[in-house]
């Protein structure tokens, strides 16, 4: 996952120090576009393709060029004046027009592309690419508008047309495409709340970036995969014994949160703890050994700090129903400087978290917040924090030395080191009350039984949102209880161990 700067890096290296000539980048680039393409496309289809003056548009004249070798006659439009055209997108217009294509020109004049995009069957949008910034002028921003309102199908080249490839930047209106095939590496926008839904459907493809290429980038940021997972989920053996799983702990409910605990503990047991404890306040400690048999409980007073020796598990969470009063803060900060092993902060436990306190630590420390707890943290504003997800929570986990895993349509897990993942699982079924508890019981669980916490924490946050997608195979949206999630885990980890 890259950002328009770093796709034009990697796009350097690779002619420059591998010596790739840019035309060879850009046949392989429009090949493999059009070859995700002519999957969906019939003959009988009247395909548009809109070139722009740049890459972008020099990546629409290949693919024009090979949907004609295919069969296929596109109708192709440059926006620009041809003068405008320079380096790889010239050549391949000039090869374009060498094969007897027609290029028709939005510069002069007769029918109007408007009325062509209006009359297609599928528009391919080859106009702006990733250096798009600002307001789109003429003529790009009356052919948008008519691609967002022709009923053809629109398949976007790379990202669509206006939309911008990196997080934090203001834009106005862009391509919404049903498709787009994104060459090389999924940019920043593809993941962000507001920008994702102009992709639509996302097919990433290989231009034939050398092998290594991605190393020379300053910092790791990608999709965690369900290849990820199975590479990294433990295997158990018939060896193991149950503190090979780990000694976990949960601290959290309170009178009027008494559940959110109960919550992660289950999830935390369905994960695979060995052995877990519930500190909970101690009038409500029979309901949760009626519920949670298989855990042990730490009751303390509500308004009372736990006694418990914390340095005995391997592991503890905390926040989960907690409350927010002195009493909470206090049990945060007894966690923090006494827990001798990862500490996951959660829920309430966020809200009475002071940052600076986190750099007493010297065990890993996981924090998941959503956009707006997140927001409370680092004091900037949640839309400030949804406009630049990425680089907020790699500021607060880079400053602090912490995981942050923040929590969303796509989930982004920044590491102490800067390396960043992305989860491409959940849906509307984790939009409820006490999915993040679960979350929390299942990045617990996986800290105590995976080589290394990086794995740990992504695949928590992987088969937490595989869980929901199992769910929703049957059951509408609005019908799944939380618990409902921690029932489906069983079929989340079949989806990833089975070698379908």
């Amino acid at each position: 996952m890259v950002t328009g700067s770093e796709m034009r890096d990697l796009d350097q290296w690779t002619m420059q120090d591998f010596g790739m000539p840019g035309e060879m980048l850009m046949e392989n680039a429009g090949r493999a576009a059009a070859g995700r393409m002519l999957t969906r496309l019939t003959l009988d289809e009247r395909v548009i393709v809109l070139c722009g003056s740049g890459n972008n548009g020099g990546d629409g004249f290949v693919i024009a060029r090979c949907l004609y070798e295919a069969g296929i006659c596109p109708e192709v439009w440059l926006i620009p004046e041809e003068n405008r055209l320079s380096g790889e997108a010239k050549f391949h217009y000039g090869l374009l027009l060498q094969c007897g294509i027609q290029v028709n020109s939005v510069q002069a004049g007769g029918k109007r592309c408007e009325d062509v995009i209006a009359a297609a069957d599928v528009v391919i949008d080859a106009m702006l690419g990733t250096g798009v910034s600002g307001e789109l002028r003429e003529p790009y921003a009356s052919l948008v508008a008519a691609c967002n309102e022709t009923a053809a199908r629109v398949e976007a080249v790379d990202i669509p047309s206006g939309l911008p490839a990196d997080e934090g930047v203001m834009w106005h209106t862009a391509v919404q495409a049903d498709f787009t095939v994104v060459l090389a590496a999924y940019k920043e926008s593809s993941f962000l709340p507001r920008t994702a839904p102009f992709y639509g459907e996302i097919e990433v493809v290989s231009i034939g970036l050398p092998p290594g290429t991605y190393d020379l980038l300053k910092y790791e940021r990608r999709l965690w995969q369900r290849v990820d997972v199975q590479t990294t989920l433990p295997v158990r053996s018939a060896e193991d014994y149950k503190s090979t799983y780990g000694k976990g702990l949960i601290v959290g409910g309170s009178e009027t949160m008494p559940g959110a605990p109960l919550l992660a503990g289950e999830a935390a047991l369905k994960s695979g703890t060995g052995l877990l404890t519930l500190a909970l306040p101690a009038s409500f400690t029979s309901a949760a050994a009626s519920r949670l048999p298989e855990a042990m409980l730490q009751p303390f007073s509500e308004g009372v700090r736990l006694s418990a020796d914390v340095t005995k598990f391997d592991a503890a969470a905390c926040g989960p129903g907690l409350g927010r009063d002195e009493a909470a803060a206090h049990l945060v900060q007894h966690l923090i400087y006494k827990t001798d092993g990862v500490l996951i902060l959660d829920a309430d436990a966020l809200h009475i978290l002071r940052p600076s306190e986190l750099k007493s630590r010297r065990k890993p420390t996981v924090l998941t917040p959503h956009a707006g707890e997140l927001a409370a943290l680092t004091g900037l504003s949640v839309e400030e924090v949804l406009q630049a997800p990425f680089q907020t929570s790699f500021n607060f986990a880079t400053a602090y030395g912490v995981y942050v895993v923040m929590k969303g349509a796509h989930t982004i897990t920044s590491t102490p080191d800067g390396r960043q993942f992305v989860n491409p699982t959940g849906n509307a079924v984790l939009a409820r009350g006490g999915t993040g508890d679960v979350l929390t019981g299942m990045v617990l669980a996986f800290t105590m039984s995976h080589t290394t916490l990086d794995a740990a924490v992504a695949n928590a946050v992987y088969l937490h949102g595989a869980a929901a997608d199992a769910l929703a195979v049957t059951v509408p949206p609005h019908a799944v209880k939380t618990s409902d999630v921690i029932s489906a885990l069983p079929l989340a980890f079949q989806s990833v161990e089975s070698t379908d």
